[in-house]
């Protein structure tokens, strides 16, 4: 249990030990002295967070951050209602991840659009993770009454401080302006009983009731909570207006957060994987993936001493190394054969169905499973 040690009996709170989730190493020493963090996630006032957070200095890849795709199936929809309903003249992105569907509205009413940060043409040239505190960033550098959409799309809950955040961007809107929020739904992950949004980098988990709720904390008037995407984390969106007039609070249903379960989904998930395993011990055991879905995955289930190969097609990690793995990142080529193999896909659930066909292709006799799944063994 070197990457991953359940420490305490809990009812509303949480502590592992972990490695920074997804990070590559160059050599095994490195690898196998990776430097361990207390993480720790509690729920207070029905929102699930964490309590004692690992600074983003500490995360941070040696090769820096990379950008991640979100889901996007829904942002023409969502362009097209904002563009039309709203007709903005000035735009705020806040990262990168905002572009795409300030780019959609721009084709239809060619309004100014900005990014707060971007590497190349950002109004700060580093990414939010780089900050100190990103609100403090939007009450010092930000004009007030500027915006009239301003767009977070998959970054609010990477922060801390989410409530002053939204607090302080409302300042920013023009009059009849509006804040686009998107963020990941945890309730699929819950609902299954599937640990695997448990990430450092996330420091809040929301689901439909605790968005509402951590709104309703900052006095929002906010319209009704959509769920796009059909995968185990689907997007949460809702428009946020910048005046309070008219403000009720509606009724929330507080069912569908269970940081008090989380101890037993973490026993029994680790529990089931490990008796997979356990009887598929005549077969390699192969991870595919080796972002950080599967290295997630491999903490916590603390199945690193039975893992014969971890799998990725991205050439920059070959040969490189997963914290407490000694074995090397190995290419898909591998994979080649009639041998009895035992895949355990670790890319992203958008990928599972596509990663398999893959899979199968290059050899017929893969036995096949997704993390994102209860292995459905007697444990």
């Amino acid at each position: 249990d070197r990457l991953l040690r359940v420490q305490t009996t809990f009812h509303k709170q949480m502590k592992l030990q972990i490695s920074p989730t997804g990070n590559i190493y160059e050599s095994e020493w490195e690898a196998m002295n990776a430097k361990q963090y207390e993480y720790e996630v509690t729920e207070e006032n029905y929102i699930t967070k964490q309590t004692k957070i690992i600074p983003f200095r500490d995360l941070k890849p040696k090769e820096g951050w990379s950008k991640s795709n979100e889901p996007e199936d829904h942002l023409d929809e969502v362009a097209k209602k904002l563009a039309t309903q709203l007709i903005p003249k000035n735009i705020l992105c806040i990262s990168y991840k905002d572009q795409s569907l300030a780019n959609r509205i721009y084709n239809i009413c060619q309004c100014k659009v900005d990014t707060m940060y971007d590497h190349e043409n950002g109004i700060v040239t580093e990414y939010p993770e780089e900050r100190k505190r990103i609100s403090e960033d939007v009450d010092s550098i930000l004009e007030d009454n500027k915006y009239d959409l301003i767009i977070i799309r998959h970054y609010l809950e990477h922060f801390p401080d989410c409530e002053r955040i939204i607090y302080m961007l409302k300042k920013k809107l023009s009059h009849n302006g509006m804040i686009y929020l998107e963020v990941p739904d945890c309730k699929e992950f819950i609902d299954r009983n599937i640990p695997l949004y448990l990430w450092e980098q996330h420091r809040y988990y929301f689901t439909k009731s605790s968005l509402s709720r951590m709104l309703q904390n900052t006095e929002s008037v906010f319209s009704n909570i959509n769920r796009y995407g059909d995968s185990i984390e689907p997007s949460l969106c809702t428009l946020i207006k910048k005046e309070r007039k008219g403000y009720t609070s509606n009724k929330i249903d507080l069912a569908d957060n269970h940081v008090n379960e989380h101890e037993k989904t973490l026993g029994i998930y680790k529990k089931r994987w490990n008796q997979l395993i356990k009887e598929n011990k005549d077969k390699e055991i192969i991870v595919f993936g080796a972002g950080h879905n599967a290295d997630r995955f491999i903490q916590l289930t603390d199945i690193s001493c039975h893992i014969d190969y971890i799998l990725d097609d991205n050439v920059s990690k070959i040969d490189k190394y997963l914290a407490g793995i000694k074995r090397k990142i190995k290419g898909t080529s591998h994979l080649e054969g009639t041998q009895d193999i035992l895949v355990l896909l670790g890319c992203h659930d958008r990928s599972v169905e596509n990663c398999a066909k893959k899979i199968l292709a290059l050899n017929s006799r893969a036995k096949l499973y997704s993390i994102y799944k209860m292995p459905n063994v007697v444990a």
